[in-house]
């Protein structure tokens, strides 16, 4: 049977909708997100993600890292805040978190009859990507609410001295299905409940 996945280009080439990055360290600054940053090194808390997904369109993904080649290293420091003048950049990468089996019957408290709906994708906010041994891929459960951004650079930098694997990319209707799901979610009318 062939493989739902495709191998990730090398870490200079552009990120991929639907691709699967290992070991990414989010450093959050730890301000208030109106408060100017007066001091030299503000407090930062490390989040590490065992396994994240890209969910950013390929085309915008496309277009910032073809302009950030483009962008030189004068033009850069010239500029403080150079990707907000360069209408092609993307300063961040939507992702969603994803999880081995254990970790998500434990996030969710899941029990069997649940974990069966799951893996068949039947929970709104839970998708199942099965596994692939040969591209070091496990099955992963998607968390549609655990999504986060991260800036568009720090993964490149990560990626270029080697502290983010990239495993995998997801084809073909699964790729489809996946990012159909997840804006579904986003885009659903919630309802409070009083209390």
């Amino acid at each position: 049977m062939p493989s739902i996945y495709s191998e990730s280009p090398s870490d200079s080439a552009s990120l991929r909708q639907c691709e699967i990055l290992a070991d990414v360290v989010e450093n959050r600054v730890i301000l208030a997100a109106s408060e100017p940053v007066e001091d030299e090194s503000p407090p930062v808390q490390p989040v590490r993600y065992p396994y994240l997904i890209i969910m950013t369109n390929d085309c915008d993904l496309y277009w910032d890292h073809r302009t950030r080649l483009e962008v030189t290293s004068d033009q850069r420091e010239a500029d403080e805040d150079w990707e907000r003048n360069y209408h092609r950049i993307s300063p961040h990468v939507v992702l969603c978190e994803a999880f081995i089996e254990s970790e998500i019957k434990g996030l969710h408290d899941l029990n069997t009859k649940r974990l069966e709906r799951v893996k068949k994708n039947q929970e709104e906010r839970l998708h199942l990507l099965p596994g692939d041994p040969s591209r070091n891929v496990p099955d992963l459960y998607v968390d549609f609410k655990k999504h986060l951004s991260i800036p568009t650079q720090s993964i490149y930098d990560a990626m270029a001295s080697g502290k983010i694997t990239r495993l995998a990319i997801l084809e073909g209707d699964r790729h489809y299905d996946l990012i159909h799901r997840f804006y579904s979610y986003l885009s659903r009318i919630g309802v409070a409940e009083e209390t």
